[in-house]
């Protein structure tokens, strides 16, 4: 019996401890630097593929689903979003008659992944580059005067990207470290390809290891296998042609941990109808539009409604501002109803932030918000009270 008792013990801990190893590192990390608890889900992730996205649902669960206040949250916000959307045109290319009427945000990411495959496998549209190819993200952003960070260089030929790292000339204009590695072809998270370079390649083997990085991300196709459109979101970047940019830091001191920069505030806004809804720092709190947020990371919020608090320093340092104008001019830049817009935070400087990254099929947890961001999301178009924007060019050509 002691050995059968063993064996129980094992297989219990194996199938049940990656869960709770996870969560407690999750919650622990919550308090941290900014970065960090985004630092320690990625290495969760790493060490726990099979596991993770699973944990992640159970926390949301457990922190989002008693989230009384995102009812209350919502209604007091749709009617300023309805009145935002009188000023709002929609890109022809974003308007679909299959939208379900749905409050699962997923079931809405979804159609719009459906979406879009249909307009590239029918009409050979890529509008939705926007987002799935950074390189045309940031040259679409660039042109419409969105702040950016510098770019070093872009390149879309494998041969001549790594004859310029070879020869160095790749570097030539950087002037401050860590710059970043992106691969344009591989936005999701899971691809991992990003890579911050702390220092210059100065060696033969140094220089060696980094073109074999650049060639196996070159190849690398993206996989979305935790997320519930794989397959239409893997048509769609399958279709992307590779490429890759060097980019510059931010002027904020910070460090980096793996490709995840540790004290670089981000915040992730969730641009509906062209008005901000609400952004999400460091993963856990929760700012909203009406100078108030919600800190998910407290343990003692699990199956309550955290505390509706003010005077976060996002808010008192006048952040908000720049913030919420950039991702609005960022969203009606492009014409979409729904995008996530990423911007770095210069808390010195709170009028200087900076446009990291957008969205358009975003996984991240909102906590209990995604119900009523679906909602706002979806009621446009089923009751049909949108302009469409009077235009024959693509997104990118805009």
């Amino acid at each position: 019996m002691k050995g059968v008792a063993i064996i129980l013990a094992g297989v219990l801990l194996a199938t049940v401890g990656p869960y709770a190893y996870i969560a407690i590192f999750l919650i622990i990390s919550g308090s941290g630097s900014s970065g960090e608890t985004l630092f320690v889900a990625e290495a969760m992730r790493q060490q726990f593929p099979s596991y993770f996205e699973a944990t992640v649902s159970f926390l949301s669960w457990l922190q989002g689903a008693e989230n009384t206040y995102a009812v209350i949250y919502y209604e007091e916000q749709r009617p300023l979003l309805l009145k935002a959307l009188e000023s709002f045109t929609l890109h022809p290319y974003f308007v679909n008659a299959d939208m379900p009427d749905s409050s699962d945000w997923k079931q809405l990411l979804h159609a719009r992944m459906k979406h879009f495959r249909k307009y590239m496998e029918q009409h050979g549209r890529v509008d939705y580059y926007v987002e799935k190819d950074r390189c045309e993200m940031y040259r679409f952003y660039r042109g419409h005067g969105l702040p950016l960070l510098p770019i070093h260089g872009v390149w879309r030929d494998l041969d001549t990207l790594l004859a310029a790292v070879r020869d160095r000339s790749a570097f030539a204009n950087v002037s401050a470290s860590p710059t970043f590695w992106k691969a344009c072809h591989l936005t999701q998270s899971s691809s991992y390809a990003t890579r911050a370079m702390s220092k210059l390649p100065t060696t033969p083997e140094e220089i060696d290891e980094l073109v074999d990085w650049l060639t196996l991300k070159w190849h690398f196709r993206a996989n979305d296998v935790d997320r519930v459109w794989t397959e239409d979101g893997n048509a769609l970047t399958d279709n992307i042609p590779p490429g890759f940019l060097l980019q510059a830091p931010f002027e904020e001191p910070f460090t980096v941990k793996g490709r995840i920069a540790i004290g670089l505030p981000e915040v992730r806004v969730e641009v509906l109808w062209g008005r901000a809804y609400l952004a999400l720092l460091d993963g856990v709190v929760m700012l909203l539009r009406n100078d108030h947020h919600q800190d998910f990371g407290d343990m003692r919020s699990m199956r309550s409604t955290p505390k509706l608090q003010s005077g976060h320093w996002f808010f008192t340092e006048g952040h908000d501002r720049c913030v919420w104008a950039s991702v609005e001019k960022a969203a009606f830049a492009a014409g979409a109803d729904s995008m996530r817009v990423d911007v770095f935070l210069n808390r010195a400087r709170p009028a200087e932030c900076i446009m990291n990254e957008n969205s358009l099929s975003s996984g991240l947890v909102y906590w209990g918000h995604e119900d009523f961001m679906a909602r706002l999301w979806a009621e446009p178009h089923v009751r049909s009270l949108y302009r469409v924007r009077d235009t024959q060019v693509s997104v990118l050509e805009q």
